[in-house]
């Protein structure tokens, strides 16, 4: 049997879940990255996020430098292409997160409450959403 390092980029990534229902999440069982994404080693010391691999299978060719693999379950170690990924750019990933409350936080890192009247919000140049504690601001 071949070792892991012998097999393909494709093969790897193949053993690296479990594929269940189209309607399911198929988790990345190797270790995620610090923001919680799965990884897969290519050629090296290249590492690609594991769902960016999945949806670049499915759509058979390489995802292009303005598109994100966004996922419709909000599972980052899900690597479903058949019904959870989607590609899209980051201003329909942010609207996502948005629209799911996913960017919610109660409390800024000082730990000052985050409310509409302390929080100051804006979408930076690359699609990005910032959100400055008033609080904070005012310490400075």
């Amino acid at each position: 049997m071949p070792t892991p390092n012998a097999l393909s980029p494709l093969d790897r990534f193949l053993a690296g879940f479990v594929r269940g229902a189209d309607d399911e999440c198929w988790l990345w069982r190797g270790e995620p990255s610090a923001k919680g994404y799965g990884r897969l080693r290519i050629g090296g010391r290249r590492q690609v996020y594991v769902h960016r691999f999945a949806l670049e299978l499915r759509l058979g060719r390489p995802l292009r430098d303005d598109e994100d693999a966004l996922h419709s379950c909000d599972t980052p170690l899900c690597v479903n292409y058949v019904s959870h990924l989607r590609s899209g750019d980051q201003a329909t990933n942010v609207a996502d997160a948005v629209e799911r409350d996913r960017l919610r936080k109660e409390r800024c890192r000082r730990g000052h409450e985050r409310t509409p009247e302390n929080t100051r919000t804006r979408i930076d140049r690359r699609g990005y959403v910032e959100r400055h504690c008033r609080d904070c601001e005012r310490l400075r």
